[in-house]
């Protein structure tokens, strides 16, 4: 029966390159919690960003030019006053840990795409080798509902408050559907790798967010 032979097929090799993206997920939690921290700081000062913004397109509606432009001023005053701009952005906090993941999910793709030949020679559970696409899309379709599922959690953040931005179920489910018909192109090796590094997420990085003592640590609130 096919299963895993790691001597032969080099898991120990895609083992070490997952582990790798855990640990380094894991070091880069600084960020997260840089986000979390610049995120709370706004909260407050959200309900009157939304209310300036929907009076100017009132005015915007009603044609009044001069009034857009003093509620144009008033916002671009109002976020700098409040530190509410890119400078202060939150999601600058998450661009370490985008580049970091991004370069090893590149690196595993290219590894693939070569292909490499232990990807060649390994056959993982019902997959001829990792260097096609999952003919089940098994892979795919659960690796885009864990992604999903980190991106309504907050898994980036540990805060819920602060995914609930990205949490309208229309663009949520539209980026799971999007993200599963990708990775059913993608090499079965990429899937696994990328399953493997959100798994990480959920199971282990969101509930050390998450976690009173930590947030106690970090200065978060509880």
């Amino acid at each position: 029966s096919r299963g895993i032979n790691a001597e032969n097929c080099g898991l120990p090799w895609l083992a070490v390159l997952c582990g790798t993206g855990l640990i380094l997920r894991t070091s880069l939690i600084a960020c997260n919690v840089g986000y979390d921290k610049q995120y709370m700081k706004w909260v407050p000062h959200i309900p009157r960003q939304s209310e300036i913004s929907h009076e100017m397109q009132v005015a915007r509606a009603k044609g009044d030019l001069v009034m857009v432009l003093v509620k144009q001023k008033e916002l671009k005053f109002f976020k700098e006053q409040n530190k509410m701009t890119w400078k202060y952005s939150p999601l600058k906090y998450l661009l370490p840990n985008m580049a970091v993941l991004g370069l090893n999910f590149y690196a595993v793709r290219r590894l693939a795409l070569m292909p490499y030949q232990p990807f060649l020679d390994c056959s993982f559970l019902w997959l001829p080798n990792l260097t096609v696409p999952d003919p089940t899309f098994i892979l795919p379709v659960v690796s885009s509902v864990i992604i999903g599922y980190n991106i309504k959690t907050g898994v980036d953040s540990g805060n819920s408050e602060a995914a609930a931005m990205f949490g309208n179920p229309y663009v949520l489910g539209s980026l799971v559907t999007v993200t599963a018909v990708t990775q059913a192109l993608f090499p079965s090796g990429l899937v696994v790798y990328w399953l493997a590094s959100n798994l990480a997420g959920s199971l282990i990085v969101l509930p050390i967010l998450r976690s009173d003592g930590f947030r106690r640590a970090v200065g978060l609130p509880t």
